[in-house]
């Protein structure tokens, strides 16, 4: 699909993103208003164009942004349903906007000039490729930021914030944006460690493979809301229901004993997700490793990925007697010193230098938003934490 001025033309002309549409600040930061989620949806793949200084777009309703990115997943979930069929658009619209408002408003002193100074093919740019549905490879070049507030108190404050106090993000920016490379060709027998796993949930859930494989009722956008209109095999579903008096008499049939469900399907590596190992820089060199997988195409778009990784920073090596924990996930090696060779961590829990990241891919695989946390939180109150923005730099293919 190639790309030319008349996607800029039709931005520009039809003011589509002068305003977006994440104004209000309800449970799991759903928009409960008269916003079309399709116009969502499509704000949210133009987060290039929202990124363009030469667009000159204005940032509003920074202060609701701010306080849904630190708001405890609980809250604010990034799916809005168990089985990662359905994306909380509305909270990837808010992590967009409020790095919109740090890379684009000179008045924060945040990031506007570190952006600003990015050659042309280090800004954000649209996808290439015609959309397509299955796991995919990402870029190997990547520049991203993320933000975090300084205490314990800030916290818990702006998640009980009534909305009228703006607080002092923490953006490390003085050595550039946090550069990322990733190598989605690691051997086969590359291990990934369980205890990273543990605090990831990388794998895709058995009910989303099942459902890849056999697509979810289609999603029909309407004024009141999404409907599903299509039952799972494609026939309609029933509508007005029947007049009692004109239900015909049943025939009876002989019992029949029940059919036992079968077995979901585990989720395998290369046909339900993608392994990837990597590294960047971010005040120091650090290490990661991680995964991808595809998510349902959201209102008839396809391309959407869910991606998790662990980032450390050359921990010491574990004793030779250590070894990683016993557990189900398919994941887990059975010897801590075929991690140590192929990884270079050999620990058997995390330390304060991992930090575990879940975002989203968008459609193009070229833009990643989510949040990051500390995995050493065992209380689960999520309490160091933020949002994080990661794009695919012009190179390999794009050049």
């Amino acid at each position: 699909m190639a790309f030319n001025s008349l996607p800029v033309e039709f931005v520009k002309n039809t003011n589509i993103l002068a305003g977006l549409s994440p104004v209000q600040f309800r449970k799991y930061g759903v928009h409960q208003g008269s916003v079309e989620p399709l116009l969502q949806v499509i704000q949210l793949m133009c987060t290039h164009w929202s990124l363009d200084l030469s667009l000159d777009y204005q940032t509003f309703d920074f202060d609701i942004s701010q306080r849904l990115v630190y708001q405890h997943p609980d809250q604010c979930p990034m799916f809005l349903d168990q089985n990662m069929c359905n994306l909380n658009i509305n909270y990837l619209l808010h992590v967009m906007n409020f790095f919109k408002y740090h890379c684009t408003r000179s008045d924060e002193w945040t990031l506007r000039s570190t952006f600003e100074a990015l050659e042309a093919h280090q800004r954000p740019q649209a996808w290439k490729t015609q959309l397509s549905q299955g796991p995919s490879s990402l870029g190997s070049e990547w520049l991203g930021s993320y933000s975090y507030l300084h205490s314990r108190k800030e916290i818990i404050a702006i998640r009980n914030n009534p909305g009228d106090r703006l607080f002092m993000d923490t953006i490390d920016s003085k050595d550039g944006f946090q550069t990322l490379t990733l190598n989605f060709a690691p051997p086969p027998s590359t291990p990934f460690p369980d205890v990273f796993e543990r605090h990831l949930q990388s794998l895709p859930p058995p009910a989303l493979v099942h459902a890849l494989q056999n697509p979810c009722p289609t999603q029909k956008v309407t004024r009141s809301g999404v409907r599903h209109v299509q039952g799972p095999s494609g026939k309609p579903k029933p509508g007005r229901k029947t007049s009692p008096r004109h239900k015909p008499t049943p025939t009876p049939s002989p019992p029949t004993p029940p059919r036992r469900k079968a077995p979901l399907p585990a989720p395998k590596r290369g046909r339900d997700y993608l392994i990837f190992t990597g590294s960047g820089h971010d005040a120091e060199h650090f290490h990661c490793i991680g995964t991808v997988h595809p998510l349902p195409p959201q209102f008839g778009i396809p391309g959407w990925q869910r991606v998790t990784l662990m980032k450390y920073f050359d921990p010491p090596l574990a004793s030779p007697s250590s070894s990683v924990p016993s557990s189900p996930n398919p994941f887990a090696v059975p010897a801590s010193g075929d991690v140590a060779e192929a990884l270079g961590w050999d620990g058997t829990e995390v330390d304060d230098g991992c930090w575990a990241y879940e975002g989203v891919v968008l459609p193009g695989g070229k833009i990643i938003l989510g949040r990051w946390w500390s995995p050493l939180d065992e209380t689960g109150r999520r309490e160091w934490m933020g949002p994080f923005i990661f794009w695919n730099v012009c190179g390999d293919e794009d050049e």
